[in-house]
């Protein structure tokens, strides 16, 4: 998965401990790849990493048809932070109910 995570620096026998899980998502990103043909996309704000492998594990589960639908999802949801961040203002004429969402948000 793209994130912007890092292991922090610490010593060894620590990160040993933190790299298993990150390990497993390696493993199974490269499943994910293999089944789908495209890299495991996620939106990882205010998912805990057991959040981020469990979905990842539900969704080797699902069809073509039915992943895709939730790769819109969560890279609608990329954005949408992306641009709360930036505080970019609705556009005028856009669509409505993306304007007042991202505004009360």
């Amino acid at each position: 998965p793209t994130t912007s995570r890092a292991l922090p620096e610490a010593d060894p026998g620590v990160l040993r401990e933190q790299e298993q899980p990150w390990s497993t998502v390696l493993r199974l990103c490269e499943d994910y790849k293999a089944r789908f043909g495209y890299i495991y996309l996620v939106n990882v704000s205010g998912k805990t990493d057991e959040t981020i492998v469990s979905e990842l594990k539900s969704r080797l589960t699902l069809s073509p048809h039915e992943d895709l639908k939730i790769v819109q999802e969560e890279l609608h949801g990329i954005v949408m932070d992306r641009l709360r961040l930036l505080a970019v203002p609705p556009i005028e004429g856009g669509n409505d109910l993306e304007s007042e969402k991202l505004q009360s948000d």
